[in-house]
């Protein structure tokens, strides 16, 4: 147990001393960049490549996608189901009977 707590201590010691070292000093420095003059100076385009496969035969396996095949359904407009829900409601077949609880 004694040499353990030691152990601890001296390995504390050393930590303690490493952390108020010399090594570096606490002046700010400026940050350097390096400068690469020749990737910011002015070069003309280089000609254009494609870079599709020079192969005359095409092969395609998949699905095709839903917008190819969806066509654009007529929209009733809000209004109109509107109204046609509130004829339907005034049409509709009352009830004869009356039911009153008291």
């Amino acid at each position: 147990m004694k040499t353990l707590l030691l152990t601890v201590c001296l390995f504390g010691a050393v930590s303690a001393v490493a952390q108020n070292g010399t090594l570096i000093d606490n002046q700010a420095h400026p940050i350097q960049m390096n400068e690469h003059p020749v990737r910011a100076a002015q070069q003309p385009l280089t000609t254009e490549q494609t870079l599709l496969i020079q192969n005359p035969f095409t092969y395609a396996h998949g699905e095709r996608p839903m917008w190819e095949f969806a066509t654009n359904a007529p929209v009733e407009p809000l209004g109109d189901i509107a109204r046609r829900l509130k004829e339907d409601h005034t049409v509709a077949k009352k009830s004869d009977t009356v039911f009153i609880n008291y």
